[in-house]
């Protein structure tokens, strides 16, 4: 996939680095001054982020297409999978308590 022609409102893809999206579709956005149309994604993750790619930029971003229902499912439970930030931390800060280091301890958000 590549071609804006190809990806319909509503239509679920996979992201390479954020995993599950809805489209959303072409939207304007003005980034550093300048107007672009973008492809929408909203990320099926808890946080219900959008993500935003520029079209000429949209062949250089694998998307794969998800419209099976098996593969959405397969797609949303690897996502799920992943450790979040807060997790991450708090690994570090275990690994680093064990080993005896001074970890810096920062306030989530």
């Amino acid at each position: 996939m590549g071609a804006v022609e190809h990806y319909l409102a509503g239509q679920f893809v996979s992201h390479p680095e954020h995993g599950p999206a809805r489209v959303l579709g072409v939207q304007s956005a003005t980034v550093a001054g300048e107007r672009l149309d973008v492809l929408a994604l909203a990320l099926l993750s808890p946080n219900n982020a959008v993500v935003q790619i520029p079209l000429s930029k949209l062949v250089s971003v694998p998307l794969r297409s998800l419209s099976e229902p098996e593969a959405r499912a397969q797609a949303i439970e690897q996502d799920r999978r992943q450790p979040t930030r807060r997790q991450l931390w708090g690994m570090f800060a275990e690994r680093s308590r064990r080993k005896g280091s001074m970890v810096i301890a920062m306030r989530h958000r």
